[in-house]
């Protein structure tokens, strides 16, 4: 049974050891190809074949990807502070920049540069790829500033209402630099998204890192990954964020304390889960597209991301619902004849056939049970007193393509999807247009 939920024997997953997964009946159709998983490439590589001659054979693999392999182009288009609009924020030596607060910013100026910015930068108006923002000098919310880097809009959000409120107590400063600093914050992220999608219509726009779940846990158990009840009434809190997109961009980086190491399962499995229930909690009837960013190389570490780990981030999201993963690299890793050659060399050896394999298997699935109008997702995630098999705790064999295939046979013979002995539910969720319990029935 070649389908993406063979997959699922990830985990060992008991009915009374499950929680269920919040998806809505549809979701819009694949955007980008006509495939329930798709990887894409956001990984500034273009150096490589225009540089130093060596090509990255991503298309082979069903890697979708900007043209020139670079990125922004007419697949995605990724948009940093200083690319869209007059984005205000507070440099690395303390100054100002565009106003440094969000409510100290000019917001009429700011979306008239980025009106420019957005027809520069996507010229095709009927653009229907991954408009992404990364915006990361600051969070919407008050609280989420209150150390480190993000001390200083907090601190310059109450010196302005103590200038310009001297005598006010120290209490209603506090809560009106918050009101401030909030609604700042909400202002310029909706009408930068609200511009977008006037704009570019038919684009996936939203911001990257949206939703978090903080659950950076070098030393986790299972059950410690889960986004905690703070995280998720933050969430909650900025719902306006994800009502407002039509994309969901959040991240699955892994640190190398994770290499190796099946606590990942529970790290990116979390974070998709609550990137879900976020979406489930939009106005709208139909689910938009997740797309998990996934780094190539570990958190600060020029090291490949093991094929163990691969199954581990990209497999589960591929379960869990996403649409797909994002692959995000800076320039360092293309930046040489030696570093390009590594890069195609782990693309064709194993990341690529892994992408390959994941977005066939949910191609297949889609296919055999969802009768090509939907996709199949898990309708259960177990919980932390699950069990796993063995065998998907150890690597086994040396060889990574022959690893992927006991990967891939192990689990076939395991899983009979959608048989009355099978331990794993599973649910199709149909594309917008579609109905049934395996959306064999056009909606009128």
């Amino acid at each position: 049974m070649h389908s993406v939920l063979g997959l699922l024997s990830i985990f060992a997953c008991s009915l009374i050891h499950c929680n269920r997964i919040a998806i809505k009946q549809n979701i819009l159709s694949p955007p980008l190809t006509n495939k329930p998983f798709v990887v894409t490439w956001n990984v500034a590589s273009e150096q490589c074949e225009e540089i130093y001659g060596v090509p990255l054979d991503l298309s082979d693999f069903d890697i979708v990807h900007n043209p020139d392999k670079s990125w922004r182009g007419t697949t995605l288009t990724i948009f940093y502070a200083d690319q869209l609009g007059l984005f205000p924020y507070y440099d690395s030596e303390g100054n100002a920049v565009n106003g440094g607060l969000p409510q100290l910013a000019d917001l009429y100026a700011h979306l008239k540069k980025a009106a420019e910015d957005i027809i520069s930068s996507i010229p095709e108006h009927d653009f229907q790829g991954l408009a992404v923002i990364d915006w990361e000098a600051w969070r919407p919310l008050w609280v989420l500033e209150g150390w480190g880097a993000g001390l200083i809009y907090q601190n310059k959000s109450v010196e302005k209402v103590q200038k310009d409120h001297p005598d006010w107590t120290r209490d209603k400063i506090l809560a009106q630099a918050k009101l401030e600093y909030e609604s700042g914050t909400k202002s310029i992220m909706e009408f930068t998204l609200a511009l977008g999608k006037l704009l570019r219509p038919k684009a996936l726009w939203g911001f990257y890192l949206y939703p978090d779940c903080a659950n950076y846990n070098k030393n986790g158990t299972k059950d410690s990954f889960k986004c905690t009840d703070q995280v998720l009434k933050r969430n909650d809190q900025i719902q306006w964020v994800f009502d407002d997109s039509n994309a969901l961009y959040p991240s699955v980086y892994l640190g190398e304390w994770f290499s190796n190491h099946t606590s990942a399962i529970y790290y990116v499995a979390y974070r998709i889960l609550e990137a879900m229930r976020v979406d489930s909690d939009r106005p709208s009837d139909f689910s938009i597209p997740v797309f998990a960013y996934h780094l190539l190389t570990y958190r600060k570490v020029p090291e490949f991301v093991s094929l163990f780990d691969l199954r581990d981030s990209i497999g589960v999201a591929s379960l869990l619902g996403s649409s797909g993963m994002v692959i995000w690299a800076d320039h360092n890793v293309a930046n040489s004849v030696e570093r390009c050659q590594n890069l195609s060399n782990y693309i064709s050896t194993t990341l690529g056939p892994y992408v390959k394999a994941t977005s066939d298997a949910a191609t297949l699935c889609s296919y055999d049970y969802c009768s090509g109008h939907g996709r199949c997702v898990l309708s259960h995630f177990p919980d932390a007193n699950s069990m796993m098999p063995s065998y998907l705790t150890v690597a086994e064999a040396t060889d990574e393509m022959v690893r992927i295939k006991e990967f891939g046979s192990k689990v076939i013979d395991l899983l009979q999807v959608g048989s009355a002995s099978s331990k794993y539910s599973t649910i199709c969720q149909c594309y917008n247009g579609w109905t049934g319990k395996s959306c064999q029935t056009l909606k009128f």
